[in-house]
């Protein structure tokens, strides 16, 4: 019999994990709440939708996601293993201190003013050569931004030379989680 490897083990346990959670959401509510309830996801659905966030059908899975807070800690989980640099929420001296700029070994964050538009901003990435190099994203990279129970992901399509830029409003919500320090980042 063959004994499996440490990557089989931890996806069974996760696995595990996955059902043992989804079965007490289902025994802690009555029936009536359970007609209302959004469906269940499977594993297979957060990674998909961790990999492919803009497909149609997976936008619907992510709300569901962002409402409950088992499927958002497995989502989190997954991120970590997938991603190819992470992160932490920031230690800022004020807590109503905007972030502005993140770094970490891998890439570095910044919000830019547009200076044509009061209302919008650039948010550069700009990658670490080493990271770059060793990088074969032909679809553009993904920015998962998870603060507290939100979360939004976009995609920088075009990375050229490590370096891509989107433009975002200020009256977005991803202007507000990536410009809060507690949001947690990661790159995929």
């Amino acid at each position: 019999m063959n004994k499996p490897d440490s990557a089989e083990a931890e996806l069974a346990q996760m696995s595990i994990f996955v059902v043992k959670k989804q079965y007490r959401e289902l025994t802690n509510n009555d029936s009536a709440d359970l007609a209302s309830e959004q469906r269940l996801l499977s594993f297979n659905d957060l990674v998909h939708c961790a990999c492919f966030p803009d497909f149609l059908s997976n936008q619907k899975s992510m709300k569901e996601i962002a409402k409950s807070s088992s499927l958002l800690i497995q989502y989190e989980w997954i991120l970590q293993r997938m991603s190819i640099a992470f992160d932490e929420a920031q230690v800022a001296a004020s807590s109503d201190k905007l972030i502005t700029n993140r770094s970490t070994e891998q890439f570095t964050l910044e919000i830019k003013a547009d200076n044509s538009n009061s209302e919008q901003v650039y948010l550069l990435l700009s990658l670490e050569p080493s990271l770059f190099k060793s990088l074969e994203h032909e679809s553009g990279l993904l920015l998962h931004c998870i603060l507290k129970d939100e979360f939004k992901v976009v995609r920088f399509n075009h990375v050229i030379d490590g370096q891509a830029q989107i433009l975002l409003e200020k009256s977005g919500g991803l202007y507000t989680i990536l410009s809060d320090a507690n949001t947690k980042i990661y790159l995929c």
